[in-house]
């Protein structure tokens, strides 16, 4: 309860780093225990994250309040937080960019974008990404490592190719002389 209290307080203030943080731990505490987790937290977490620019997290958020809704009986504060996340979404999701992400040279590399592990399943689709710069590399079998780095505002798109080379053959040290 502190945490949803402190995260509110700091999202009246616009702090929304202090705020996004404390509304995080506070659902995790309910998604640890298995919990349903009261819908006034899921809001002010997706509030405080679209305040961060943290724009997927906050489509997530909403999405997920938005599902679970609330049971016959639930508090009025819990309807209206349900029914403020399905006026928000819209919005919210309006401000998502997207990128495509592409690799060729090398067959089935392995890809990372921001040091997460991205499914190839995804290359070459508009997928959904944060404001800002990001940093895709791609490595494969045979092949010289790649990289590209792009910057996307709200709202917009954003392409990032990386061209994959094959690695020369190996250097090979020949044996000592003796």
């Amino acid at each position: 309860r502190a945490m949803g209290q402190e995260g509110q307080d700091a999202l009246d203030k616009k702090d929304f780093r202090t705020a996004e943080d404390r509304f995080k731990r506070a659902v995790r505490v309910f998604d640890d225990a298995k919990a349903p987790v009261p819908p006034t937290l899921l809001l002010g977490f997706a509030r405080a994250a679209a305040g961060n620019g943290h724009l997927i997290g906050a489509q997530e958020a909403y999405n997920r309040l938005v599902r679970t809704g609330t049971p016959p009986g639930a508090p009025q504060v819990f309807v209206n937080a349900v029914e403020d996340a399905k006026k928000e979404i819209d919005p919210v999701s309006a401000r998502v960019p997207k990128a495509t992400i592409t690799v060729t040279g090398c067959d089935n590399p392995h890809v990372t974008l921001d040091d997460v592990v991205m499914s190839n399943a995804a290359l070459g689709i508009k997928r959904p990404v944060d404001p800002g710069t990001h940093t895709v590399k791609a490595t494969a079998d045979g092949c010289k490592p790649g990289e590209a780095s792009f910057t996307v505002a709200e709202g917009k798109e954003a392409e990032a190719p990386i061209k994959l080379e094959k690695a020369g053959p190996a250097a090979v040290t020949p044996p000592p002389v003796n």
